[in-house]
């Protein structure tokens, strides 16, 4: 159990976000902002936050970033990097996902082996040895609750984007306000 959970932190913390239209992901707690964590590690000690809030809900009626909000909820690092990424837009699409585990930002087995290769795979080499040279077997019932589990705890920490970002998109930036 406590495998599975070092693995889905694992797996979470290289799933990043390309901002789109800023409705899906959470401006706190998911990886959005280049160079940086998650933005609730940059949060102004003073600022009350709420962790279900959005990018979009970090923008003007206008569409461009509100930088007095921002400035009230992050320390200065934080925005500095904000203000290199275009707010989100309705012409941007949908945000979409992409895997920091691999240079090509594509997720595949191959990608997170050497992430889950000690945590997962040994236990279950561990398991294959035991039936081989002890001659125990695993009780089907128990593996499939095993299988089962993984799905769920699997399937409960993506979200799937059906519509990948276009490059030819036109983005226009609109710099920040004076201080």
């Amino acid at each position: 159990m406590k495998h599975r959970a070092k693995t889905l932190v694992t797996f979470r913390s290289n799933l990043a976000w390309f901002i789109g239209n800023g409705d899906s992901v959470l401006f706190w707690l998911y990886l959005w902002v280049p160079g940086l964590g998650i933005l609730s590690d940059y949060k102004n000690l003073v600022a009350s936050i709420n962790l279900s809030s959005h990018v979009r809900d970090f923008t003007t009626l206008e569409g461009t970033w509100d930088w007095d909000l921002l400035r009230t909820k992050l320390i200065h690092i934080a925005i500095t990097h904000i203000q290199g990424i275009p707010p989100p837009g309705v012409a941007l699409g949908h945000d979409s996902c992409y895997w920091c585990g691999h240079a090509n930002r594509l997720f595949t087995v191959k990608s997170i082996y050497p992430f889950i290769s000690k945590p997962v795979w040994n236990p279950c080499w561990k398991r294959r040895n035991v039936f081989i040279f002890q001659g125990e077997a695993l009780d089907m019932k128990v593996l499939l609750q095993h299988s089962l589990s993984w799905a769920k705890a699997y399937m409960s920490s993506i979200q799937v984007v059906s519509q990948p970002r276009s490059s030819l998109e036109l983005v226009q930036w609109h710099p920040p306000p004076p201080q």
